[in-house]
């Protein structure tokens, strides 16, 4: 795996390789919850400059990420993988939670009980506001589109929604209750959802304060809530079901996971209706699918008994964090059968987070400066944002000064005694004296363009670049048409014809400052060869004497502005026929509301009339897809993107045969294919009606074989799939399987040569009162006073221990067979404390587990032995059987029984 590295400091080094650790760390009662926010062009006014309007158009790939050891927030830039800009936002060892909304990052600490707003284009931070006594800690959500922010107080129960841009408080709702770990959550429509931990209410709050209530609409012990698509949904036991306006449960869909595991972390799609289950007892990603109402898609991720932290979706990805070796598995849900890209980042036993910023993620160790960009081949880049000899080196404050945390002095001096300020009072404008170097880096610093010469509403690449080993920190752009820009690379078009001068204010890492300028011509009509735009940036000749427009041709009234378009396609580019998606919810208003949405396909006349379209391309060529958006005022903008369209590929084609074998439950089956336009890529296979768990795995051997459930009459059908993803598929005739039914089978006499583990290791078999759980077949007396044969199995001695067997049945499972058994407890000297769960899956030859197909609760109080009868046919063809119990609470006296076992 390829990683880099990029210090603060000085040059970038290699991570070493390291060993795959086990640490345990320790876990810790809140859950992350997983804000997924995207930076697109923004409108802002700047309070103290004369309320002037300013146009950004921020960079997809940028996150404002937390160090609670020096109390700052850093806005890191994926794509140069470079700190932007340090920001003090507490004092030194805070404890400090993010989100984020739009580009402007809020901070909670809660060793304050205080928030601060840090303005994602002046990079300002706010003097924080308290919304909890010191001591207690705070979650922050962010309304939709910036209607409000709610902060709620974990110990007291209080929620409060606030002004997002004055953190000026507008309501407060005491809740009766404190709300459970997982217990809150933000939909689509920026209504705050929560649970309350003692009464299982149901409570939503709009951001202006008005409540509504369910009373006792969940399990207020287990229920979790998601957000999916939008939509909250209560996670419970093993089920998943959407709330509705009014606080109901709409229809269920499994969840792919046991209730009783405990590891499990499972967070929501942000784009659709899909849950993602990251078990650490298993080490797996499991997928749950509302639409379809499904829990089949499994990734294994090699990751047993490791803690994994909440999956993170990005861009068809998810990113998954494994907390005890410090690795992020991405996992790509094309092709969730493949092995997961791993990545190291952080040494084990590390707690960190995941943030997503654009089509970048980034991780963030909050108690250190570590922190980096993983891409989706999981290959890095670490990134320190802040240099730990020196934590005030870099620290700059709005316009670039130097300053120390919010409310406090200078940096490095203690902080002021009064404390945070009342939300009534304004924030600070007046940074701190600069202390840095004034030198100016004249030389060091041009700006790259992708034109110098572009039609009206064409747009402009732009970037700028530092040569000599220059870091560049910050820059802020003038596009010389009462609008501007932040960031290393931008894109700008003009809505007039004129000569324009570009200029950025660029601050260098050891503080000196730079004003290159770059002269743009914008021309009213198409220019004879127009350049697209591109990343292929040529470095232009910078003018001594700055370009300034004598007479542009602007007749806009003064402070006017007209819309900024905004478009994707995807795909871009593909074989015919090729359906291609196109967006332009990204475009911005300007002085007046976007009236008309224009999408024009160049095909034959096909146009969308909305925000988003989409157009099937059925012959080869290059297509130019062009976006015009209308405000009010009849001002438009427009922007283009490029679509590929390929000739049609020929597909491969296959013939399948298959064949019983005498005697036994095995059909074979054999593929004959032919490729088309490309290669062979892998082969498919699967049986009807019904057969062995690895039918339908992608696999490069043109043969397989199956293990059937019964005799019956079997078809076979494989998939061939090339390397263009083009696919042909075949069935076979029919296959008659004859054999005689299995033999009865007992799992004591089979207990000893059973694999068990338990929480603590392998328990000890053939005694008891070992502290790692034991196995026993002694005839002792059960709770219902009878002596009968039956197997002890004790789980480790720890709250919520437990202790699992896999028995190796000798022949695979068939249609009508069943489990049976007695369970309860062995009879104990004295007391009736035992209390723990039985349950028992099967495992298919490939090792997978099928759903639990017993779960009970049983107590040794009750003094009896219930008879469980469980019907084996929806797990035919599976080969083994795990017996499992868990301890629910303390392991005294869980002395589980089970009494004569047996499939039959």
């Amino acid at each position: 795996m390829t990683t880099g590295r990029r210090s603060f400091g000085g040059a970038g080094t290699s991570r070493p390789a390291r060993a795959r650790a086990r640490a345990v760390s320790a876990r810790l009662g809140s859950t992350f919850l997983a804000l997924v926010v995207v930076l697109g062009a923004v409108a802002v006014v700047l309070s103290g400059r004369g309320d002037r309007t300013v146009k950004v158009s921020l960079q997809d790939g940028a996150a404002w990420l937390v160090s609670s050891k020096v109390g700052q927030a850093a806005l890191i830039d994926g794509a140069s993988a470079q700190v932007v800009t340090q920001v003090p936002v507490a004092g030194a060892d805070a404890d400090l939670t993010s989100a984020q909304a739009g580009a402007d990052a809020f901070v909670a600490d809660g060793t304050t009980g205080s928030v601060v707003r840090v303005d994602g284009i002046t990079y300002e931070p706010s003097r924080p506001v308290r919304f909890a006594q010191p001591g207690q800690r705070l979650q922050l959500f962010p309304g939709r589109d910036d209607s409000g922010l709610f902060a709620f107080t974990e110990q007291s129960g209080l929620v409060t929604t606030a002004d997002i841009r004055s953190l000026q408080p507008r309501a407060s709702q005491a809740l009766a209750s404190r709300i459970a770990p997982g217990g809150g959550a933000v939909d689509g429509s920026g209504r705050l959802w929560l649970i309350e931990a003692g009464s299982g209410d149901l409570v939503w709050l709009d951001d202006r304060g008005k409540v509504g209530r369910r009373a006792a609409a969940v399990d207020p012990d287990g229920a979790r809530l998601v957000v999916a698509g939008g939509r909250a949904v209560v996670v419970a036991g093993s089920s998943v079901r959407p709330l509705e306006s009014d606080g109901s449960l709409g229809a269920a869909t499994c969840l792919a996971e046991n209730p009783a595991d405990t590891t499990a972390v499972v967070t929501g799609s942000p784009e659709t209706s899909r849950l993602y289950t990251a078990s650490g007892r298993r080490g797996v990603l499991l997928v749950s699918d509302l639409a379809r109402r499904s829990c089949d898609l499994a990734a294994d991720l090699g990751a047993a008994d490791d803690e994994l932290g909440p999956p993170l979706e990005v861009a068809g990805r998810v990113f998954v964090p494994d907390f005890t070796t410090g690795e992020i598995f991405v996992v790509d849900l094309s092709r969730p059968r493949d092995a997961p890209r791993r990545a190291e980042v952080l040494p084990p036993g590390t707690r960190f987070e995941l943030v997503p910023g654009g089509s970048f993620v980034f991780y963030n160790d909050p108690a250190s400066e570590r922190s980096g960009v993983v891409h989706f081949d999981g290959t890095t880049i670490s990134i320190s944002k802040y240099d730990p000899e020196r934590p005030e080196a870099g620290l700059i404050n709005g316009r670039g000064s130097e300053s120390g945390p919010p409310g406090s002095g200078q940096s490095g001096s203690p902080g002021s005694s009064a404390g945070p300020t009342s939300p009534a009072q304004s924030p600070s404008s007046t940074p701190s004296p600069t202390q840095r170097p004034s030198d100016p880096a004249d030389g060091a610093v041009a700006i790259e363009r992708s034109a110098g010469v572009v039609a009206v509403g064409k747009p402009v690449a732009l970037r700028v670049v530092a040569t000599s080993g220059a870091r560049i920190s910050a820059v802020r752009w003038d596009f010389d048409d009462d609008s501007g820009g932040r960031g290393t690379a931008v894109s700008h078009s003009w809505s007039r014809a004129g000569q324009y001068t570009v200029s950025a204010q660029v601050t260098l890492a050891d503080g000196r400052k730079a004003a290159p300028t770059a002269g743009i011509t914008v021309t009213a009509q198409p220019t004879p060869t127009p350049t697209a735009p591109t990343t292929n940036l040529t470095t232009p000749t910078i003018p001594t004497t700055p370009i300034i427009p004598t007479s542009p041709s602007r007749t806009e009234e003064t402070g006017k502005r007209g819309p900024t378009a905004a478009l994707t396609v995807t795909p871009a580019s593909g074989g015919a026929p090729l359906l291609v998606n196109a967006d332009a919810s990204g475009s911005t208003a300007g002085s007046e509301p976007i009236t008309d949405y224009r999408i024009d396909f160049d095909d034959n006349g096909a146009v969308a009339t909305s925000r988003t379209g989409s157009h099937t391309y059925s012959a080869a060529g290059t297509y130019t897809v062009r976006l015009t958006v209308t405000d009010r005022a009849g001002r438009s903008d427009s922007m283009t993107r490029q679509v590929t369209v390929t000739a049609a590929a020929v597909a491969p084609t296959v013939q399948v045969s298959a064949s019983a074998v005498a005697g036994e439950l095995v059909v074979n089956a054999t593929a004959a294919a032919t490729p088309g336009t490309a290669a062979l890529r892998d082969y498919e296979f699967s049986i009807e009606p019904a057969g062995s768990p690895e039918s339908a795995q992608p696999q490069a051997a043109n043969t397989a074989r199956f293990t059937v459930p019964a005799a019956g009459t079997y078809r076979v059908t494989v998939k061939v799939t090339d390397t263009a993803e083009l696919y042909a598929t075949d069935t076979s005739d029919d296959v008659v399987v004859t054999v005689a039914p299995p033999e009865p089978y007992a799992l004591i006499p089979n207990a000893s040569s059973a694999a068990w583990s338990s929480g603590a290791g392998t328990p000890v078999y053939g005694a008891r009162g070992e502290a790692k759980g034991y196995i026993n077949t002694e005839a002792y007396q059960l709770e219902d006073g009878s002596y009968q044969s039956h197997m002890e199995t004790h789980p480790n001695y720890a709250a919520d221990g437990w202790i699992s067997g896999q028995f190796t049945l000798p022949q695979a499972i068939v249609s009508g067979q069943r489990f049976r058994a007695q369970l309860g407890f062995v009879k104990p000297n004295e007391g009736t404390a035992g209390r723990v769960q039985f349950s028992v899956r099967a495992v298919y030859p490939s090792g997978q587990l099928s759903a639990v197909l017993l779960s009970r609760v049983e107590v040794q109080s009750d003094g009896s032995m219930p008879p469980v009868d469980v019907d084996l046919s929806g797990v035919s063809g599976a080969t083994g059987l795990v017996l499992r119990v868990d301890a629910l609470g303390d392991a005294a006296q869980d002395w589980a029984a089970w009494v004569n076992p047996r499939v039959e």
